[in-house]
Order: structure tokens, then sequence, then C-alpha cells
């Protein structure tokens, strides 16, 4: 039976609910499932359960994991909320929503082994065209994803923007070959992609404290 009193027993779920949205933003599976389990568990230990009060807390968890993937589809979320605020008991609405995080749990793993091959593929393709004024745009073409979705997903897995990381790789090939010292630190621009040899330099002095002049006077 459901009562309207949910405060005694309000800070075991939401505590145990703030665990399971926390390992969301880590995206750990494993972790997920642990938190999700027992979050079931706490609620279904309890003797009195304000429907009101269990569908908001279940829709606000389903609706985080929702906002955590772009593969998941907000109808497909709806349809399982309007199911689970139809149920009858806790124990049915439980079960409709474990069904729903489950299945969203899938699809999250399924696009985390795509989301890895993704990024193997840019990474691999910014280390072979290094040369190029790669942007967002020529990456995105090269993978076939748009650039939006291609910023994301770069941002998302390694935790630094597209730009950034094209930069880094450029940088750390010019000092090599500055430290190579066989061309002329205008060849080097052009050979990391820099047309704009002062632009390059204000670069790499950003980067590396000197200039490619000061590198090379240093060696």
């Amino acid at each position: 039976s459901y009562y309207s009193e949910t405060e005694y027993y309000a800070s075991d779920v939401e505590s145990a609910g703030k665990k399971l949205e926390q390992a969301f933003a880590s995206m750990d599976l494993e972790l997920i499932k642990k938190q999700n389990e027992l979050l079931k568990k706490t609620i279904l230990s309890l003797d009195k359960v304000s429907k009101l009060y269990l569908q908001n807390i279940l829709y606000s968890i389903i609706k985080s994991l929702y906002d955590k993937s772009p593969k998941i589809k907000m109808e497909e979320v709806l349809a399982s909320s309007e199911r689970m605020f139809r149920a009858k008991n806790a124990k049915t609405m439980l079960e409709i929503y474990g069904e729903s995080i489950d299945k969203m749990l899938d699809l999250l793993a399924v696009e985390k082994q795509d989301d890895s091959r993704i990024i193997h593929k840019i990474k691999n393709l910014i280390e072979k065209d290094y040369a190029k004024d790669i942007s967002l745009n020529y990456v995105a073409e090269n993978v076939n994803l748009t650039p939006a979705y291609v910023s994301y997903i770069f941002k998302k897995e390694t935790g630094q923007t597209l730009v950034k990381y094209i930069t880094d790789v450029k940088m750390m090939k010019a000092k090599v070959m500055l430290e190579e010292g066989t061309l002329k630190i205008v060849q080097i621009a052009k050979a990391c992609g820099y047309e704009n040899q002062s632009y390059f330099n204000k670069l790499f002095k950003n980067y590396y404290g000197i200039t490619p002049k000061q590198l090379r006077e240093k060696i």
C-alpha cells in the first residue's frame, strides 16, 4: 500500500539515488549496475512508500541516464515511464524501471565500444595527416560523422577538445623536427600544416615557453 509520508525514509533513497547519479558521471557500467541494485534494494526494504515520490525518483534517474547518451530515444524513455506510472505497486514499478535501465545500459555498452573505435580512428587520422591544415570539419568528413558529434564524442572520451589534441600532436612533431636539426624553421612550420610562420612561432612559444629559434640555439 502507498502512503503520502515520505520524510522518514527519504534520506536512504535520496542517498542511493545520488550515488547512482554519480556513477552515471563516471560512465563505469559495472559501478552503475551495482549502485542501481542498491537503490532497488533500498526502495524494496521500505514498508511505506509514496507512489508519487517513487515515480519522481525513478523518472529522474532514467532521465539522467538518457542525458548521457545521444543514442537512447526520448520516446522509449517516455513509454517506459508511462508504464511505470501505471504500475499498481512498488514491486511492479521497480521491475519496469529495471528493464528500462538494463536496456539503456546495453545501448551504452555498445556505444562505448563504438566510441572508442571512432576515437582510435580520429587519432590515427591526425597522426597520418598532421602536415595538413586539419579542422574539425576535415576530421568529421573523414570519419563520416557530423562535426558536432565528433566534437562531443572526442571531449567525452578523452577529456580534451579535438582542436587542442590536433595542436598537441603538431607541436610535438615540430619539437622533434627542430631537435633533429635537418629542416629550416619555415619548412618545419609547413611540415606541420602552418603556412604562416609567425603564427607557428607564437603557438610554439605558448606551448614550450621558448620560440623555435631559441630551441634550436639551445641544441
